[in-house]
């Protein structure tokens, strides 16, 4: 969550040592820990090093539920979505929607990854065509529970995490900027294993 000098990160997930562990299969997926941390929370052990950097987030460990992400939503300026369950996912596209706030969405699996912007009330094209799109636009509902495996069950190439959140910063500075063509009515989808991008 974004505002002009605000950056608030939530994550009510603890670390898994099998996703920082070097002896990984496909590699590290949660850079910022360190072995002796996991079973801590996510957003706790992370703090140090990520207060290193300029403008660290605040950190909270909060549930997200559908009253946090109304009430947060509706005091930043963009909503930033890396979450990794269909539940969370279609709760922040909503309130992102009812606050009227653009949305950065990036999931990845496996060894492929897509992002996507999506803001309800966008502003019209320069013909005065509506852009607005929400998540729902491309994906309506959520698939069954079991029928998409969970990270856990299919695994997923750790150094995913930094090609498709280096494409969600990027759309992220885009919006705040005003500069370049957003991915707004676009799916970005990325192939590792061939490294193609394509949208």
């Amino acid at each position: 969550l974004v505002t002009s000098d605000t950056r608030e990160l939530f994550s009510p997930d603890v670390v898994a040592r099998t996703a920082c562990s070097p002896a990984g299969p496909w590699g590290e997926a949660q850079l910022i820990y360190t072995a002796p941390e996991p079973g801590e929370d996510r957003h706790m052990p992370s703090s140090p090093r990520v207060a290193t950097y300029d403008l660290a987030p605040e950190m909270a460990a909060a549930e997200v539920t559908a009253k946090l992400v109304e009430a947060i939503g509706a005091g930043y300026d963009l909503i930033v979505d890396g979450t990794d369950n269909f539940a969370t996912r279609y709760l922040v596209n909503d309130a992102a929607a009812l606050a009227h706030k653009p949305y950065v969405w990036g999931s990845i699996f496996r060894f492929e990854g897509q992002v996507s912007v999506f803001w309800e009330d966008a502003p019209d094209g320069p013909d005065g065509e509506k852009q607005g799109l929400n998540y729902r636009d491309l994906y309506p509902e959520a698939p069954p529970p079991g029928m998409v495996p969970s990270c856990a069950e299919g695994g997923v190439l750790g150094v995913l995490c930094a090609s498709i959140g280096s494409i969600m910063v990027t759309e992220a500075i885009k919006l705040i900027t005003g500069m370049g063509e957003t991915l707004l009515g676009r799916l970005m989808v990325y192939d590792a294993l061939d490294m193609n991008y394509r949208t």
